[in-house]
């Protein structure tokens, strides 16, 4: 030790140690936490390592393919945090709807599962979405019955907001005037021959023979509707005979400029897309133009009133706050 003391340093010069400047303690990656480690206990109700790192890989599924390897972890600490306040919050609701016996009936669960099992794909059973959500059927059974209890909650919270005078409207529209412009939009249908990208040419050559044939045949006079139902293979639009309503920037840019640029009415020529190659009708367009008070009364009677509805929500959720006691163990 007397080198590193030494006031003229001549033993240093003597002996030099191999000394490596220690990392900021600050830096150094957290030990993994058992996943039975308890994060946060709101109450009597305790939160775990493992349910926050199910909400952290369930978020990060959606954002991974959006983030450079590098900052993997960066976000992922971001979410772990984002997953304690939100499995907080959800504990909180929870305590409210005991305090409130609010409970989900029989009837009402059999009610949700007929119409989750109603979106799924024809032919798909509901154990398919078990799997894909990596829970058991009990687990889900469970889950299921916390979201409707907090969704019950809220419903509850939120009903009766009353309707804003139309003084308040015009307020509201004279404040916001700048931004009462509608953009320039299109009505259109389309029917999709769906030809992912990663299909073989060959397998393309033809699909895109199949929709050649359908525009000849709508060219020939078919009807518009019965073939969305018939060929088109995209779920999002055939209950709408294959409608859609949007504005520039929504749509993909082989799509969005035939659909700016084709003769309304007309049967365009086959679109190709990364989803596969479209037939494309456009039935309206519309230019932009400032919208007048009656045009968008109904719409910012509904922001307002969602807005009074997010107000009681948070104020409920801070008062729970306030009078719960929330724990973070010490590790």
């Amino acid at each position: 030790m007397a080198a590193f003391v030494c006031a003229g340093g001549a033993a240093l010069a003597q002996n030099p140690p191999v000394f490596q400047a220690p990392r900021d303690l600050f830096q150094l990656p957290a030990p993994p936490k058992s996943p039975d480690a308890v994060v946060v206990k709101v109450n009597e109700a305790v939160i775990r390592q493992k349910d926050v790192d199910r909400e952290v890989e369930r978020a990060f599924a959606q954002v991974a393919p959006q983030v450079p390897p590098e900052q993997h972890a960066q976000v992922r600490q971001q979410l772990s945090q984002r997953a304690i306040e939100g499995l907080i919050v959800r504990n909180l609701l929870l305590q409210g709807a005991d305090q409130k016996g609010i409970q989900i009936s029989s009837e009402e669960m059999e009610g949700v599962r007929k119409q989750i099992q109603s979106q799924l794909p024809p032919g798909q059973a509901i154990e398919a979405l078990y799997q894909a959500l990596g829970v058991t059927a009990a687990e889900f059974e469970e889950n299921l019955r916390r979201d409707l209890r907090v969704q019950k909650l809220l419903s509850a919270l939120v009903e009766n907001v009353p309707a804003p005078t139309e003084a308040q409207l015009r307020e509201f529209y004279t404040q916001n005037e700048a931004q009462m412009t509608a953009p320039e939009r299109v009505r259109a249908r389309h029917i999709l021959v769906r030809a992912p990208e990663s299909d073989p040419q060959t397998l393309r050559a033809d699909k895109k023979a199949k929709a050649e044939d359908i525009r000849k045949k709508l060219i020939a006079g078919a009807d518009f509707a019965a073939m969305v139902k018939e060929y088109s293979e995209d779920p999002g639009s055939v209950q709408r005979g294959g409608e859609y309503v949007f504005g520039r920037g929504q749509m993909t840019p082989p799509f969005e400029q035939a659909a700016f640029s084709q003769e309304i009415n007309a049967i365009g020529p086959v679109i190709e897309t990364s989803f596969g190659y479209h037939i494309l009708q456009v039935l309206e367009r519309e230019a932009a133009h400032k919208q007048t008070f009656e045009e968008v009364a109904p719409r910012i009677t509904q922001f307002l009133q969602n807005q009074e509805r997010q107000r009681r929500v948070e104020q409920y959720i801070g008062e729970l706050r306030s009078a719960a006691k929330i724990e973070f163990p010490q590790p």
